[in-house]
């Protein structure tokens, strides 16, 4: 079908315009506004099926979790464990140049230290903070990465200590991406 579809919707297009210009042709005659309210006519009917049928522009093939400024929480193997792509590896969230990095930075939030690093995104700059998530006995359960401008609102919470340094998280924002688990 594959095949059949590219060569289909030139056919059809060849049609449509045929069509549209004998119909317009033979209401308004052949005379210099006629013929343009003919090409208006197709211009319109080619621009709305190309914004309605056409595909969207090329991604490159994953989606940010931080496009909304919502926390990414993975597990100790570095699998994401909330939203709709759980189960996959953290790195499946980002662009495929910035991956090897943000694994790296993973790997430290896991060893209990917290890290910043920026990626890019479709051109723009994002600076995320990954920081340990540790259970009440000190063992590192899930590490988080949490979009920086994500952090600047005021939810009026309480703050929890992530770990090593004085890095700081809301609680707001740890149990948004905790409800999503469960």
């Amino acid at each position: 079908m594959a095949n059949v579809r590219r060569p289909l919707a030139v056919v059809l297009l060849l049609v449509g315009v045929a069509l549209i210009s004998l119909g317009l042709t033979r209401a308004l005659g052949i005379t210099p506004s006629g013929v343009l309210v003919s090409l208006a006519a197709i211009g319109a009917l080619l621009l709305t099926g190309g914004i309605w049928f056409g595909a969207p522009a090329p991604r490159t093939g994953v989606t940010s979790a931080t496009a909304d400024g919502e926390p990414i929480l993975f597990d100790v193997q570095g699998r994401l464990v909330s939203g709709p792509h759980a189960g996959q590896p953290v790195t499946s969230r980002f662009p495929e140049a910035a991956r090897l990095d943000v694994e790296r930075h993973c790997v430290t939030v896991l060893a209990g230290r917290a890290a910043r690093f920026p990626c890019v995104w479709d051109g723009t700059p994002i600076v995320f903070d990954g920081l340990p998530v540790r259970s009440a006995d000190g063992v590192i359960v899930y590490g988080l990465l949490v979009p920086a401008g994500a952090r600047t609102g005021d939810h009026g919470g309480g703050v929890a200590f992530a770990g090593a340094g004085d890095v700081q998280i809301e609680i707001e924002d740890l149990r948004s991406a905790l409800k999503q688990k469960c």
